[in-house]
């Protein structure tokens, strides 16, 4: 779940409504389903509407707000980090892998993509490229 409350719109009309391209300052706080804090701002954070700059969905739940209202959405996992994607569990050669790696280790492959180790078998990795939060809903 997000609670936005934003505290303060680009304009010094207190009644004016948050619309893409303002710049909002607000506080936040967000939880996954089981209740467990996934992000917050307690201390008021600045973003420009619309810009991309938080997780998909928090533009529609800060557009239309005035200084001081707030509101509660539930975000699900593909607004906030995507849809998991099975083309991005794969396996690589263990020959590949650095020493020393265990199940649950994040990794950085040459491409620049962090990975994280599922499965290690005496020849292979199998590795997952999703984001940890992939579909995993606030609520």
């Amino acid at each position: 779940m997000a609670h936005v409350v934003p505290v303060k719109i680009d304009s010094s009309d207190p009644t004016r409504e948050a619309k893409v391209g303002d710049s909002v300052v607000m506080r936040y706080r967000c939880t996954l389903e089981d209740g467990t804090l996934f992000d917050s701002a307690p201390v008021p954070s600045g973003y420009v509407v619309g810009s991309g700059a938080l997780i998909s969905g928090f533009d529609e739940a800060v557009l239309g707000l005035r200084p001081g209202q707030s509101r509660t959405v539930r975000l699900n996992g593909e607004q906030r980090f995507g849809k998991r994607r099975e083309d991005l569990v794969f396996k690589m050669p263990r020959h590949n892998a650095p020493e020393g790696l265990a199940v649950g280790t994040a990794m950085k492959l040459r491409s620049g993509t962090v990975v994280v180790v599922k499965e290690i078998t005496d020849d292979s990795v199998f590795v997952d490229a999703n984001h940890p939060l992939a579909e995993k809903n606030l609520d």
